[in-house]
């Protein structure tokens, strides 16, 4: 995923931090609330290298707004741009060695 430019919407929301996963398709970083403190994850993808999976991913967000379980993150928002999406996601464990989202 190239250098990502982040819409005011997360830089004016949040301090986005260090990568703590990647895969084909997405970029997670870590990042704090500036108001509350509180750690998420924030699930970078861009729309290009979706393709054809972009209409699963959108599925996949439908999905989880519904959802409410203590095993699974909660997705707080999504912000989308013209070229990429942006889950906001709970962090449900943080220490400086092991982040689960």
């Amino acid at each position: 995923m190239p250098d990502t430019v982040y819409p005011d919407e997360l830089k004016d929301v949040y301090d986005i931090q260090e990568t703590i996963g990647s895969g084909g398709f997405a970029k997670v970083k870590l990042a704090t609330h500036r108001l509350t403190n509180e750690k998420v994850a924030i699930k970078m993808m861009t729309k290009e290298a979706l393709a054809h999976d972009l209409p699963r991913v959108y599925t996949e967000i439908a999905t989880m707004k519904e959802l409410c379980h203590q095993n699974i993150c909660q997705l707080y928002e999504v912000v989308e741009t013209e070229a990429e999406i942006f889950m906001i996601l709970e962090v449900l464990v943080y220490d400086n060695k092991e982040v689960q989202f």
